[in-house]
């Protein structure tokens, strides 16, 4: 499985992101993290996590927005002759259930293409709907 994380001047949530994704259950992961050339210190927050051999750590030349970012995961992806499922976070995001890589993977091994989540904002209101999209669909 691949996990990445993108993000643009994030340095105030990436170490809380980084870690959901460390947190859970399911430890057999590549965790690709795209700085979007922030000018804060989201860099720093990063480079602490970069001794995991689990990590691959990039920034992009210019800040092209999060498209881009993800675009440039998909490159590193694409290098890395993979075909896994992948799970995008935003880096201003976490993963609140230490189970979510878990059930991401059972869904990909019954088939799924697409799974997504709902958000929890800090009020607690929870915004859409869990949904899977088998194969046959």
């Amino acid at each position: 499985m691949i996990v990445v994380v993108n993000g643009y001047n994030c340095q105030k949530t990436a170490d809380q992101c980084i870690r959901s994704v460390f947190n859970q259950t399911k430890t057999d992961f590549t965790l690709i993290v795209v700085d979007d050339c922030s000018d804060d210190r989201t860099d720093l927050v990063i480079d602490r996590f970069t001794d995991d051999s689990r990590v691959i750590s990039l920034r992009t030349e210019i800040n092209g927005g999060a498209a881009y970012a993800r675009w440039t995961a998909m490159k590193m992806i694409k290098a890395l002759n993979v075909v896994e499922p992948v799970v995008w976070i935003d880096m201003d995001d976490y993963l609140c259930n230490d189970k979510a890589l878990e059930i991401v993977q059972e869904k990909y091994d019954g088939g799924a293409e697409v799974t997504y989540g709902n958000i929890i904002y800090p009020n607690g209101h929870v915004s859409g709907e869990s949904y899977t999209r088998d194969a046959d669909f």
